[in-house]
């Protein structure tokens, strides 16, 4: 009986329309509309971490004003013993500087490097230092909007000649550099000649037994006319004498120390620490979040209904929508500039709460849902369980106690319970708007045009998990 009720159960839970949906002014199925919400919260909930960004980094497309810490260790390692020129990179991991300089043979030179004071900052998220088409369109459109005249058409292997066109932009805006994340996060750092930014060493760190190699070539001076090559294979970017190693015809090896050979492998292991954990020391600025994201950008439409995340490009932006992102961007950094930093709401805490909070136990019931109807599944045990957690969801937000035979249509959607004097609200809108509907109340909190869209796209997204999983509870209570 309960296995045959299943398949309906299902549809009922994850593909019900917002006819069907009671309140659903207040709770718009964000699943069958054009909604920016859940691309915002994504965005806004991974900030600084590199598993997400690195799943879904296409589709990143938020810029963000932050703060750099001083005394904040960085790191550039070079081929040679002169000073870096402006603008270069620097790594918060040294081991992300070694694992891209050892492997390409002769010197390495490393350059450690001290933050003397607060730096300001820009970050793209994302895996916005990957090179190849999409990664980098956040870069790309926000250059293109930073002028009538500029263009679209940055080649995505023109490293240096983006930096000199981002730090260009930056010089009067007293923006440091920009942070950047492919296999661990990296400066773009403007000028090397700023105080803020302390020398502390510069060691020759070649391993011994490392061979010769070849002069790096240094964009856009010696920009070729396809793209350099970057990683092992024998394909025809590759060096001559690279073609072939000691696997033999057609196979490519690395030649490098025996002491060098896991420097890639070491860079991996710094870069995952911060999996699922923000990168320390930079602060960032929520209340000035600028996200392609925003519903005004209507050009952006076309390219992201339908299509997954990763999927979603700038490429087709018209020229007004990319200069209003970076009037936008210039509006933050002004308020930022006399110390209007909104309403000093975490967000990206807040964001992280509800996907600890929900995440793990939505998981569950999916798991418990996509195998129930498999002959070896014991659906009486299922169900029970797919019941309990999400009760155990909902719970902080019921009153079960007050009225013990209440259904749980009613316990959830019912008359607010004012029993105690003061909670004039039904659980539904204790579930949607505990996090964040004080904003509303409090006269003396100024919220950002930037914060109203995360509040928003919060409350949008804690609305259709607050629903969805009243329409799980409801459809088991009664056929339990």
């Amino acid at each position: 009986m309960l296995r045959a009720l299943l398949p309906a159960l299902v549809w009922r839970v994850f593909l019900a329309s917002a006819d069907q949906i009671p309140f659903a002014a207040e709770s718009p199925d964000l699943k069958n509309s054009d909604s920016t919400a859940p691309f915002i919260f994504n965005g806004l909930s991974s900030l600084l971490t590199q598993w997400s960004n690195t799943v879904h980094g296409t589709g990143r497309h938020s810029i963000v004003p932050g703060v750099l810490q001083p005394f904040t260790l960085l790191y550039h390692a070079r081929e040679d013993a002169l000073l870096p020129p402006s603008p270069e990179w620097l790594a918060w991991d040294v081991e992300m500087s070694y694992g891209i300089m050892v492997p390409r043979g002769g010197q390495t030179h490393l350059l450690t490097y001290r933050t003397t004071r607060p730096a300001n900052v820009l970050y793209f998220d994302g895996m916005s230092a990957a090179w190849g088409p999409g990664w980098l369109d956040s870069q790309h459109m926000f250059i293109f909007g930073t002028s009538a005249n500029a263009s679209k058409n940055i080649a995505w292997w023109d490293d240096y000649g983006r930096a000199e066109q981002l730090c260009d932009w930056a010089k009067t805006r007293e923006i440091e550099g920009f942070v950047r994340m492919n296999a661990g996060f990296e400066i773009v750092w403007c000028d090397f000649q700023s105080p803020i930014l302390q020398l502390v060493s510069h060691l020759n760190i070649t391993p011994p037994g490392t061979p010769e190699s070849s002069p790096l070539p240094r964009f856009p001076q010696d920009l070729p006319e396809r793209p350099p090559w970057r990683e092992p294979g024998d394909g025809d970017g590759a060096p001559p004498e690279r073609k072939f190693g000691r696997d033999g015809p057609g196979r490519w090896r690395r030649r490098m120390s025996d002491l060098a050979l896991t420097s890639t492998l070491e860079w991996v292991r710094a870069a995952s620490r911060r999996s699922f954990s923000p990168q320390p020391h930079l602060a960032l600025l929520y209340s000035g979040l600028v996200t392609y994201y925003h519903p005004r950008l209507t050009s952006l439409v076309p390219d992201r209904v339908g299509r997954p995340m990763h999927a979603h490009r700038l490429a087709n932006i018209s020229s007004q929508d990319a200069m209003s992102v970076v009037k936008e961007v210039d509006e933050v950094l002004a308020r930022v500039a006399v110390g209007d930093y909104g309403s000093n709401m975490d967000w990206g805490t807040t964001a992280r709460d509800i996907v600890e909070y929900w995440g793990d136990r939505i998981s569950q019931m999916h798991a418990y849902l996509l195998h129930a109807s498999e002959p070896s599944v014991n659906v009486t045990i299922a169900l029970p369980a797919i019941r309990t957690l999400s009760y155990t969801l909902l719970n902080p937000y019921m009153q079960p106690g007050l009225t013990p035979n209440a259904s749980a249509w009613d316990l959830f959607f019912g008359a607010p319970s004012n029993v105690f004097g003061f909670d004039t609200t039904t659980a539904f809108a204790r579930c949607t708007y505990q996090a964040t509907g004080f904003l509303s109340q409090l006269h003396a909190t100024r919220l950002t045009p930037q914060e109203t869209l995360l509040r928003t796209s919060i409350e949008s997204i804690l609305g259709q998990l607050c629903n969805d999983v009243r329409l799980i509870h409801s459809s088991l209570t009664v056929f339990a």
